[in-house]
């Protein structure tokens, strides 16, 4: 990992990662750009790992994006190189609406990450724990 991005412990125990991840929603056009080619994300994660970014955050809901990863990670060769964060449980219907679901099944990534796939930890709080958080 090059100096030029800080870093910081995961935890007490986890690995090092950079102090700012980088969210890969953008990949899908949830913010409105114009290009969200595949190209174009591609690039844009050469970039990420050429100024020494390695903590990368994405979900199975952000349309493509978790494949485009798989991409990254097949073409580059660089897997190891990224703490990948995903998460799941939103699934999206052909006609639009949204639902949760938290089985485990659902939970494993596409294929395309490359079996690299390291359980941290899913933690569904009791709905006690839940509302007192609110």
């Amino acid at each position: 990992m090059t100096d030029s991005v800080p870093t910081r412990q995961l935890g007490r125990n986890g690995p090092r990662v950079t102090g700012i991840g980088l969210g890969l929603m953008s990949f899908a056009g949830w913010y409105g750009q114009k290009d969200t080619s595949v190209e174009s994300s591609l690039a844009l994660l050469d970039r990420a790992h050429e100024i020494g970014e390695r903590f990368w955050d994405t979900a199975d809901i952000y349309t493509g994006s978790e494949q485009r990863v798989g991409e990254w990670f097949r073409r580059s060769g660089k897997r190891d190189d990224i703490f990948l964060a995903t998460k799941f449980a939103v699934r999206a219907g052909a006609d639009g609406s949204r639902t949760i679901d938290n089985d485990p099944a659902w939970s494993i990534l596409y294929p395309s990450a490359g079996h690299h796939v390291r359980p941290v930890c899913v933690e569904i709080p009791s709905p006690q724990v839940f509302r007192a958080t609110m």
